[in-house]
C-alpha cells in the first residue's frame, strides 16, 4: 500500500549485506526480515529510512510460513540460513509431528523474534495484521501520518482498493498472497498441539498484546482428523 500510494519503488532482501546502500532509487521501500541490532537501525536512519514493524498472531505466522514454504525454495535464505530451514514441512499438514516439532524449533523461534526484537524501538512504527486487515483504511491513515505524507480520505480509499488480497494474489506466481485473513490457526492446529506452542512463544503473546490467558482451552475442541479436513478444504479453495 505504501509503495502504490507514493510511486514507491521496492525491494526484498534476506540480509543486510545484500543492500545495495549507496545504489538505491532516492525514494524506495526496502523489505527485510532480520533481527534487531543498533547498526542496522543506526544506518536505516543515516539512510532516511522510516521503519515499519510487522506482526501477527504466532500460530497464525507459523501457519503462513507452512503454506509458503511449499512454493517458495527460497525460504531456505530466511535469516541467511540461520538455524534451519523449512525443507522439513514442505507438503505437511498442521497437525504433522513434523511441523509440530519445527514450529518447536530454533529455526522458527528465531524467525518469529524479528518482529518482536524491533517493535518496542521508538525510531518504529508498529503494525498489527489483524487491526490492518479489520480496517485496512484508518490502519493506512496512521501510517501515512508516521511516514510525514498524509493522504485525503479519497486517495487512502483508493489504495486500499487496489490492495485487496484479490488484487494482490493475482500478481504472484508463488502463493505468497493466500487467504489475507486472521483466525486461521483455529482451523488447523490440533489442540493437543497448542499448550507447549503456547509456552515457547509467550514472549510474542506478551509483547505484541496478545491474549495471555488460556483462551485455547475455551476454544472448542479440535481433533488431528478434523484439522486435516480443514486443511484439505483451505487448500481447495485457493
Amino acid at each position: 500500500m505504501v509503495a502504490t500510494a507514493y510511486g514507491l519503488d521496492e525491494a526484498a532482501y534476506h540480509t543486510p549485506g545484500e543492500i545495495p546502500w549507496s545504489d538505491l532509487p532516492e525514494r524506495c521501500i526496502i523489505q527485510i526480515h532480520w533481527p534487531y541490532g543498533e547498526a542496522l537501525e543506526t544506518q536505516l536512519q543515516a539512510e532516511g529510512f522510516r521503519t515499519l514493524v510487522l506482526c501477527r498472531h504466532p500460530f497464525d505466522l507459523l501457519i503462513s510460513v507452512l503454506q509458503f514454504a511449499g512454493h517458495e525454495p527460497l525460504t531456505a535464505r530466511w535469516l541467511g540460513g540461520m538455524a534451519g530451514d523449512e525443507s522439513s514441512i514442505v507438503g505437511k499438514s498442521p497437525r504433522s509431528e513434523a511441523f509440530h516439532q519445527y514450529c518447536l524449533s530454533d529455526r522458527a523461534a528465531a524467525l518469529l523474534a524479528v518482529s518482536r526484537e524491533w517493535w518496542c524501538r521508538s525510531s518504529i512504527c508498529p503494525v498489527k495484521y489483524e487491526k490492518l486487515v479489520d480496517d485496512p483504511a484508518i490502519e493506512f491513515a496512521r501510517i501515512a501520518l508516521f511516514l510525514g505524507a498524509e493522504l485525503s480520505a479519497e486517495g487512502i480509499q483508493t489504495t486500499v482498493a487496489n490492495n485487496s488480497i484479490e488484487a494482490l494474489r493475482a500478481t504472484s506466481a508463488n502463493n505468497h498472497f493466500w487467504k489475507g485473513c486472521p483466525g486461521l490457526w483455529r482451523l488447523v492446529i490440533p489442540t493437543t498441539h497448542r499448550d507447549d506452542l503456547f509456552e515457547l512463544y509467550r514472549p510474542n503473546f506478551a509483547t505484541f498484546g496478545y491474549d495471555q490467558g488460556r483462551s485455547t482451552h475455551a476454544l472448542a475442541h479440535l481433533d488431528s482428523h478434523e484439522a486435516d479436513r480443514n486443511w484439505q478444504l483451505l487448500n481447495r479453495s485457493c
